[in-house]
């Protein structure tokens, strides 16, 4: 009985997401969106996906449920935007999610702060896997093509 309802409730949150996007309402991208056991923090990527898959959201609107609408739910005007005198941290992506929405899972490196923290194309310039054995990525060469990439998505945002 448990499962079944469940699955009902799914569908009905589904349905009002659906209901809500169609009439206008701004939607927000937020691990809270199918309940903690379906779509667990740290997904959203899968949470984009089903906003796509089954809301109907386009590509772009679910990228920009999962930046600049979900930052208008906090208080300030310094996030939500790149641009001069904003705070944001950027993901660079090894494809682009305005193709498949399933890009947001290819994550070439992250920014915080205008610096790189995690990077794929450093760590392989640099000749170690994942990380600097102390933890921290630095540039250390050339990246991949993660910026040209990141300044194509950033034009379209």
């Amino acid at each position: 009985m448990g499962v079944r309802k469940a699955r009902e409730a799914r569908r009905a949150h589904l349905d009002s997401t659906r209901r809500v996007h169609e009439a206008g309402v701004p939607v927000a991208l937020g691990t809270d969106f199918i309940g903690p056991d379906l779509v667990p923090h740290g997904e959203n990527a899968l949470e984009a996906e089903l906003l796509v898959s089954a809301v109907g959201l386009s590509e772009m609107e679910a990228i920009r449920a999962a930046t600049s609408v979900a930052a208008r739910t906090v208080p300030g005007d310094e996030i939500g935007a790149i641009e001069a005198g904003r705070y944001g941290d950027l993901v660079a992506l090894g494809s682009d999610p305005l193709d498949d929405i399933e890009a947001l899972r290819d994550v070439e490196a992250v920014y915080r702060g205008g610096e790189v923290v995690w990077g794929r194309s450093i760590a392989h310039t640099c000749g170690f896997e994942d990380h600097h054995p102390d933890g921290v990525n630095r540039p250390c060469g050339p990246q991949s093509n993660a910026r040209s990439r990141l300044s194509r998505i950033e034009s379209r945002l």
